[in-house]
């Protein structure tokens, strides 16, 4: 069996999936407006994508009454979004009674539409970045594969 360096999608995005994924973007816009950080001018409240990809691991194991409880980690003052998003993710786990999963790779596809919240334009620089890298590492493959072949 092969192992593969990023997870085949299988599906597009369905209809369903997108409308989770816009639930869970909302969600996450209302917990950032109500998290208490020192700065403001922090760039992730801009962008909730940073953690949709694990909030939707939350959000599929979590019993939804959860994400309505008021927990402590509303309360705290934090240095950055990341921090309280870090404290906020931990303390919704331990309501929820959830395990932390390390690793867990999964559809690439998917977590870029989650990342960019299906902006065209995002979607385009990754699909351009990668072309680069694609083409950049085969030449390198062709490179070492004739340094193998000489020596």
């Amino acid at each position: 069996m092969m192992d593969y360096l990023v997870t085949p999608c299988g599906n597009s995005v369905s209809q369903k999936e997108a409308a989770i994924m816009s639930e869970q973007r909302e969600y996450l816009m209302s917990v950032l407006d109500r998290l208490r950080v020192k700065t403001r001018e922090d760039k992730d409240v801009e962008n909730p994508g940073r953690f949709m990809s694990e909030f939707s691991k939350i959000y599929s194991q979590i019993d939804k009454k959860h994400l309505n409880e008021e927990l402590d980690a509303y309360h705290n003052i934090y240095s950055t979004y990341r921090q309280a998003m870090d404290i906020f993710f931990e303390r919704l786990r331990v309501v929820g009674n959830i395990e932390k999963v390390k690793n867990e790779h999964g559809c690439l596809l998917y977590e870029l539409v989650r990342e960019a919240n299906f902006g065209i334009d995002m979607i385009l620089m990754f699909v351009i970045e990668l072309n680069r890298d694609l083409i950049e590492l085969a030449s390198l493959f062709l490179l070492f594969s004739n340094l193998y072949i000489k020596v």
